[in-house]
């Protein structure tokens, strides 16, 4: 056991001990039909513990992520996110900006997630 593989422990159960309610990852599967026509995207639901705030002034760029995007914090064993995916906050299903990974490199411990309704 790697201390990431601790780490990642710990984050989830901060998260959970925090935890917002309401979050759900919405993972998708693009239909299998032709690339012309592959069919409708069927997402499969997650419920996750985790946090959700305003973004970070640090990822606010002007054109990509503007100020009043969210930063959703979510523990990495509930999956890996990617920005074809939907996150549900309280209800409401927001586009997926930005995925970023914590640490930037080797075993994921979290993702912030910067979303868009």
């Amino acid at each position: 056991m790697t201390i990431y593989d601790d780490l990642r422990v710990v984050a989830t159960d901060l998260l959970t001990d925090f935890d917002q309610g309401g979050l759900v990852l919405r993972v998708a599967t693009k239909g299998a039909g032709p690339a012309h026509n592959p069919g409708a995207t069927t997402y499969a639901d997650t419920s996750f513990p985790g946090v959700a705030r305003g973004v970070s002034q640090r990822y606010v760029d002007g054109s990509l992520i503007i100020a009043t995007d969210k930063q959703v914090t979510m523990p990495a064993n509930f999956g890996t996110p990617v920005v074809e995916d939907l996150l549900t906050l309280d209800g409401t299903d927001h586009q997926i900006l930005k995925v970023i990974q914590i640490p930037a490199a080797g075993t994921a411990v979290a993702f912030a997630l910067i979303v868009r309704k």
